[in-house]
């Protein structure tokens, strides 16, 4: 993926990238840290 290249992303603040999913930073959380999936949104 090239998230920081694609014109829909700017403006969007900070984003994260995490197991094929783009989020922004303000609403991303670790909720468990024995998963594969520990982030959610």
């Amino acid at each position: 993926m090239k998230v920081d290249c694609d014109k829909k992303s700017h403006g969007k603040g900070v984003l994260v990238v995490l197991n094929d999913r783009i989020g922004s930073a303000r609403f991303i959380t670790k909720t468990n840290t024995a998963t594969v999936d520990p982030f959610k949104a």
